[in-house]
């Protein structure tokens, strides 16, 4: 038989054990790390939340998957605008490949440059056939009366009305 002293040290074994256990459970989930140069969204905002970060509705992204494969250049992430039954607006993500958008060159040698998806001809061999809209184009501008393009040579979007010039 164990005397008061044991007795009282078994119970306190036990209940911290217990303790432990008990409260590991109950514990709530860690709080999300965000960046302080990422803005919280504000409460009552609509967006989406994606890879740990948030985007404005209508936003358009390469989703970052982190180590080991980092940002998938072929894949294009668009915050949609949707609205529940009771008229709440929110954000849903959209995700596509965009690798088949990418436009057929005229030239023997293309090359792929880094963080980019598409291929390029080398500067001076600048042929483009049968380019997409969607390709390239943030959704916001492919109801309108403009193409927009990637330049080969630097990475500004560039837009040229229908009626200007044809691709």
């Amino acid at each position: 038989m164990l005397g008061p002293l044991a007795l009282r040290s078994l119970l306190c074994v036990l209940s911290c054990a217990w303790l432990r256990t008990g409260a590991s459970r109950l514990k709530s989930p860690a709080l999300p790390i965000q960046s302080e140069r990422e803005p919280l969204p504000s409460k009552g905002l609509a967006g989406c939340s994606f890879g740990g970060r948030y985007y404005s509705l209508e936003d358009t992204w390469h989703p970052d998957l982190g180590e080991p494969f980092g940002v998938m250049h072929c894949v294009q992430c668009y915050c949609e605008t949707q609205k529940s039954r009771r008229g709440k607006v929110f954000g849903k993500v959209n995700c596509k490949n965009i690798k088949q958008d990418c436009p057929e060159l005229d030239c023997s040698d293309p090359v792929l440059r880094p963080g980019h998806c598409c291929k390029t001809c080398p500067i001076g061999n600048t042929h483009i056939h049968n380019i997409s809209i969607s390709s390239c184009c943030p959704l916001a501008f492919r109801d309108t009366s403009k193409w927009c393009f990637e330049s080969l040579h630097d990475e500004n979007i560039q837009t040229k009305t229908l009626g200007e010039q044809g691709l």
